[in-house]
């Protein structure tokens, strides 16, 4: 689905880290999410998939953030 390049972007709260009052499960989900996002950008970083902690096994270039700001501010 992405054979050059893509980005991943997800968001998240602070229920996944501390327990807030009236959140209830939703602070599992958002953890859950949140695993989910490392794994993913663990499997898909070699192949130029970038998520917010992306191990690409390389440093980030000034064209990496251009274009992710490019895709990020459509």
């Amino acid at each position: 689905m992405m054979p050059n390049v893509g980005s991943l972007l997800t968001l998240s709260y602070y229920g996944a880290e501390k327990v807030i009052p009236n959140y209830n499960v939703m602070g599992l989900c958002k953890a859950a999410l949140e695993a989910s996002v490392k794994y993913l950008a663990c499997d898909l970083g070699p192949h130029k998939i970038l998520g917010k902690q992306s191990p690409l096994r390389r440093n980030t270039t000034i064209e990496d953030i251009g274009k992710s700001s490019i895709v990020l501010a459509k």
